[in-house]
């Protein structure tokens, strides 16, 4: 491998991310051995929108390799449309939830094989509210009880107890998290809304999915990538992880209409404080309509391990 390959090549570290106590053993030292230049991009503030923004300092030219979790990862995607900037992204799981680095790479995968691995062509799910644009989200939105359980991941105590759990129990962990949090919830209906014109009552959440993965908790199957067909419920498996919590016979069955979103418009009665999740990061929106679709003109380079294997 030569470093003239990669003249340009920014990580984009999280200092705040569950797994970044790996990021050196994992990302940087490998790339140390191999004589691999690279600057460090450190993500520097709390705030989303500001890291957005601030992210777009990235040279256009740049191949960029987010050692984060999904919140990163939806940072970076937004950063690179927003700026229009021409990058090739991988992604590396150290995060609480890595459904980024998991959709494109396995878990034998590591960041020597990123940088050698062909690239997919990925279009994002495109978000906008009361008719202005909003966000980017690469994998998964949610709106309802949800998405306020995933605001809890966000505080520093939380991180700071995830930082210290050991890497088999973090799921578990995560899903105890969930479930105390949907228990203090479980009543918290959503307004009445319309997907789509089709009326919707005594929701609790509502789901826009654009990957194979969410949350680390939704899964559906392993060869499916960017399918140009999205349809209501496609071959989703929540099997794995219903014995061992019973509420998500609810809060992911009964009560959350679920789509692979390429056109999606979700229209409440009345205008509302709306709470919204993009992979993880947390906010509440005042809005009366939010629409998410695909836009064929969003596209993003993204380095694919996955592909190699299956070649």
């Amino acid at each position: 491998m030569q470093n003239k390959k990669h003249e340009h090549l920014f990580i984009v570290y999280n200092p705040n991310s569950t797994g970044a106590a790996t990021v050196e053993e994992q990302v940087f030292d490998p790339l140390d051995e191999q004589g691999i230049r690279y600057e460090v991009y450190d993500t520097k503030s709390p705030d989303t929108e500001e890291n957005i923004a601030d992210m777009q300092q990235i040279p256009s030219d740049a191949d960029v390799i987010v050692a984060a979790g999904d919140g990163t990862a939806m940072q970076i995607t937004n950063a690179a449309q927003r700026g229009k900037k021409d990058w090739t992204i991988g992604f590396t799981p150290h995060g609480n939830f890595s459904d980024q680095a998991y959709t494109h790479a396995s878990h034998q995968h590591d960041v020597l094989d990123l940088l050698n691995a062909p690239t997919v062509d990925v279009a994002p799910m495109t978000i906008e509210v009361d008719g202005e644009y909003w966000r980017h989200a690469p994998s998964y939105m949610t709106i309802g009880w949800s998405a306020i359980a995933a605001s809890q991941f966000g505080d520093h105590e939380s991180r700071d107890v995830m930082k210290n759990t050991p890497k088999a129990l973090k799921l578990a962990r995560s899903l105890a998290q969930l479930a105390e949090n949907y228990y203090k919830n479980r009543k918290t209906f959503l307004p009445p809304f319309a997907v789509n014109g089709d009326n919707q009552d005594n929701m609790t959440d509502i789901m826009a999915v654009n990957g194979p993965r969410v949350a680390g908790i939704i899964r559906s199957q392993d060869t499916y990538y960017d399918k140009p067909y999205f349809g209501a419920k496609a071959d989703i498996d929540v099997s794995h992880i219903l014995p061992n919590i019973p509420f998500g016979l609810k809060a992911l069955s009964g009560h959350t209409p679920l789509e692979r979103v390429e056109s999606m418009n979700i229209a409440f009665e009345e205008a509302a404080r709306i709470p919204v999740q993009t992979e993880g990061e947390f906010q509440w929106l005042d809005a009366q309509n939010i629409y998410v679709y695909k836009n064929p003109n969003d596209r993003l380079q993204i380095r694919h391990p996955k592909r190699t294997a299956r070649a």
